[in-house]
């Protein structure tokens, strides 16, 4: 029933999604999204559209939930919604959460917190639910986070752009059919002659080339995830040697492919 009640809008697209709730308001319960796309490769919202998505779901007195496990204390120590200051009614975190220990969270309005158990009647239950070490964890990682907020995130992101945008020229130089996206700590490398807005320009791209793209960094010691549907991230661990091996590698790679 879950699959069956669930109607799926192409990301960055406001009017197709107007016009579903317009048919269908009063039996929509929410709208579901992940702020910045990291699941086909990164895919950031367009100018406007997550203040939107906000504004349809209460005008139709729907839940907005965002899905941070990707964006959550990656594109600031708020999230995705505060970096592009969106509040919405809940949201799922993980990942950075657990400063590589596994966890997993929700959080949101109190008003809509206190339908779980055990105040509420919604039973919600998970296998680390509460354990004792990625609760620490989880913790500690986000004090880290707080005592270097004031120059952690912005050094990550122009590390990212410095990177990118070495790789833009390039590929601009050479007429490649290639575009690159890329917001705060994340980035991805698509291999398609068309800006990567949603699915579809995802789906265009080209896996064999990707593919080849990702064999020749591996021979130059520098590791993209295998997919040409991941996004790529940059942590405090990486420093500027990182940087430039990661530039000179992914140029070699393009000129190979």
């Amino acid at each position: 029933d879950t699959t069956k009640n669930t109607l799926v809008v192409p990301y960055n697209s406001v009017p197709l999604l107007q016009e579903i709730l317009e048919k269908e308001g009063d039996e929509i319960a929410a709208i579901i999204v992940e702020p910045v796309i990291g699941n086909m490769g990164v895919i950031p919202p367009s100018k406007g559209y997550l203040n939107e998505l906000r504004r349809i779901a209460d005008k139709y007195n729907a839940l907005l939930i965002f899905d941070e496990i990707i964006t959550g204390f990656r594109l600031a120590i708020g999230g995705a919604q505060e970096y592009y200051q969106v509040t919405p009614d809940l949201v799922t975190l993980g990942k950075v959460l657990g400063g590589g220990f596994p966890i997993s969270a929700i959080a949101g309005k109190r008003k809509i917190m206190e339908y779980f158990s055990p105040i509420g009647k919604v039973y919600q239950a998970g296998t680390f639910s509460g354990n004792a070490i990625s609760v620490v964890a989880a913790i500690e990682t986000i004090n880290e986070l707080k005592q270097n907020n004031s120059n952690l995130y912005d050094s990550l992101e122009q590390f990212v752009k410095e990177v990118t945008n070495s790789l833009r020229d390039f590929i601009s130089k050479n007429d490649m059919n290639v575009q690159i996206n890329n917001i705060a700590s994340m980035f991805t490398v698509f291999f398609t002659d068309i800006s990567v807005t949603n699915s579809d320009g995802a789906r265009s791209c080209d896996n064999t080339k990707f593919m080849k793209f990702h064999s020749e960094l591996m021979k130059r010691g520098v590791f993209f995830p295998p997919s040409q549907f991941e996004s790529c991230f940059v942590t405090t661990s990486h420093n500027e040697e990182d940087l430039s091996k990661t530039v000179d590698a992914a140029v070699a790679a393009l000129k190979a492919v």
